[in-house]
């Protein structure tokens, strides 16, 4: 990513190039949870973001780390939808924009305005224990602009935008953690396109998805979306013309354009990705941290005969989020194994496949290995069901199939299930009734 900067740039000019995250920088693997996100601030501090927005992994370590990691990064942070609801008139945790300022060959300046967005599924999408008062009063004290419909969410972006757009702002980029498929229809990217204006693109993410995307908004006018993957699978680029009044977007496998009303002739000054390389000191930064984790977590543990999957045979697409694997089948029955040995007689196990976040080779398993599968600091719960509470959970975790979903459950030993798509599931209409 150091290398791509600086070739972007040699090519625009070093005012005319911005740097951005659309959250769930933090966690997500060893280094990220032996060190509570700590070291990967460290890195981005080292490869130069300038705006980045909460995901909703932000939030696994805790309030207090999570202020921490805010004040040790080098970026700004924004969002318009994140608040604090404990005064009289919530007020929001970050700024909702920021404007940057590129020049123009004429002499002039350019006005961009970066937006944040996080998803309100945050509050459920993480540890819940970060945003209530304690575990005795059940009082939220922060929220993302939650409600039932998705217009609190969409007041919020706009009302950002209208304020951005007050300040002088030629273009609005929207940096969202919201993403597509798996995520609730009501605070999804392309939903929440069209029901805003003014915003030119947003760049996603939370879904895990590679797009580029060209939706109409509230006005029918034409937003650029963009995703690019997860960890670094894809590095994605916009580029903003105001001489050709032209915005495009592209990651390795997508690319788009969008026309503008042409301020001047010509054409934007893109260039397809290539290979970069490796910036050196970023290098050198990232195999302190590796050597680091590696002291603590190299030590061999066990070994597997077979490859567990937590991916599909491409290596990119979740597998534990859209069928039974044996990677889920091990992780449910390790907990299950656990628990009968900690004395908790449980009858059966489970974990929502969006818990399980990394393949086992066959061969040696160290302690890293195992954190790279379960990286988030998840506690064992132990509780008693009815049979119809285990069915339902069942059926609601698998209601968005064939689209992959992380609530999607792996069971252990002791309760199979088959899925039948081609029935409506009683679970979801009860919600869209008890939500309408």
């Amino acid at each position: 990513m150091a290398s791509y900067v600086a070739d972007r740039k040699g090519v625009f000019g070093s005012g005319n190039v911005t740097l951005v995250d659309a959250g769930d920088a933090v966690q997500g693997n060893v280094m990220g949870t032996l060190t509570q996100g700590q070291a990967l601030v460290d890195i981005m501090n080292a490869t130069g973001y300038d705006y980045v927005i909460p995901g909703n992994h932000e939030f696994d370590y805790g309030m207090p780390q999570f202020n921490h990691l805010v004040g040790s990064v080098n970026a700004t942070y924004l969002s318009c939808n994140f608040t604090d609801k404990r005064p009289e008139v919530p007020t929001l945790m970050f700024a909702p924009y920021a404007i940057q300022n590129y020049p123009l060959a004429d002499g002039g300046t350019a006005h961009v305005a970066f937006v944040g967005v996080t998803t309100p599924a945050t509050l459920t999408a993480s540890s819940p224990k970060s945003f209530w008062r304690s575990d005795d009063d059940h009082t939220c004290v922060y929220g993302f602009c939650e409600d039932d419909t998705g217009a609190a969410l969409a007041a919020a972006v706009q009302n950002a935008v209208d304020q951005a757009c007050a300040a002088s702002a030629d273009y609005v980029v929207l940096l969202a953690h919201l993403g597509q498929d798996g995520s609730p229809d009501i605070w999804r990217s392309d939903a929440l396109a069209k029901r805003c204006r003014g915003i030119d693109v947003i760049i996603d993410g939370h879904s895990h998805q590679e797009y580029v995307q060209v939706k109409q908004d509230a006005e029918g006018k034409n937003v650029i979306i963009t995703q690019t993957g997860t960890q670094f699978s894809s590095v994605g680029q916009v580029v903003i013309n105001p001489d050709s009044g032209t915005i495009s977007a592209s990651t390795p496998v997508f690319e788009a354009t969008l026309l503008r009303e042409a301020r001047k002739s010509g054409d934007p000054a893109y260039v397809q990705e290539a290979t970069f390389g490796r910036d050196a000191s970023v290098q050198d930064a990232i195999n302190k941290k590796v050597a680091d984790v590696e002291a603590q977590t190299g030590t061999v543990i066990g070994k597997s005969e077979v490859n567990l999957y937590a991916f599909e045979d491409d290596n990119y697409t979740w597998a534990v989020r859209a069928h039974e694997t044996n990677l889920g089948d091990f992780v449910c029955d390790a907990y299950l194994y656990y628990a009968t040995n900690a004395g908790v007689m449980a009858d059966i196990a489970f974990v929502n496949g969006g818990g399980v976040r990394a393949n086992l080779n066959h061969g040696n398993v160290t302690k890293g290995d195992l954190i790279n599968v379960n990286p988030f600091n998840n506690q064992l719960c132990y509780t008693s069901v009815s049979g119809q509470d285990l069915l339902d959970a069942l059926e609601l975790s698998a209601s968005s199939l064939p689209e992959s979903n992380g609530d999607f459950l792996q069971v252990s030993e002791g309760l199979e299930f088959v899925i039948r798509t081609d029935i409506d599931s009683p679970v979801c209409a009860r919600a869209a009734r008890s939500s309408a």
